[in-house]
């Protein structure tokens, strides 16, 4: 029988290749859009590693295999109880590139008037027609991708 490092040496291509595509992260952004027009905004709480205070939206990382769309569902259900019953259409929108070779996947969710309970990574919730209403800091990139969308 092989020990690890012999195994390990024999296979040291495929360990570089799997190093190689663990760097680059795939995430999904989830727009939630309202009967009346407005926009779902979450702002995370305070005591979270990442983002902490900051305002965004529907958000996170996709799982090995699953596709973005399954991974915007989830992440929906996930971070606001929205159930997949409740979404009346969802669909891709444009894809960001990051810096450091990671990339969202944007979706656009449209929703009549769900019933929102936010989980524990988030502090409050908004629905908003406005972006100037937010006051405080937003998640790296989002305000961005917002500003594209609702003109």
């Amino acid at each position: 029988m092989k020990s690890l490092s012999q195994f390990i040496l024999e296979n040291q291509s495929f360990s570089k290749i799997s190093l190689l595509e663990s760097q680059n992260k795939r995430f999904v952004d989830v727009i939630v859009i309202n009967k009346d027009n407005e926009l779902l905004v979450l702002r995370r709480a305070n005591y979270m590693k990442n983002f902490r205070g900051m305002w965004g939206v529907v958000g996170g990382s996709i799982e090995n295999n699953e596709d973005s769309k399954e991974a915007a569902i989830r992440e929906l259900y996930e971070e606001t109880k929205i159930e997949k019953s409740d979404i009346l259409d969802i669909q891709r929108s444009e894809d960001i590139d990051h810096e450091n070779g990671n990339i969202t996947e944007v979706w656009i969710v449209k929703v009549e008037d769900p019933k929102i309970k936010i989980s524990k990574e988030h502090a409050q919730y908004k629905w908003i027609s406005d972006l100037s209403v937010i006051k405080g800091k937003w998640m790296p990139d989002i305000k961005e991708v917002l500003e594209k969308i609702i003109k």
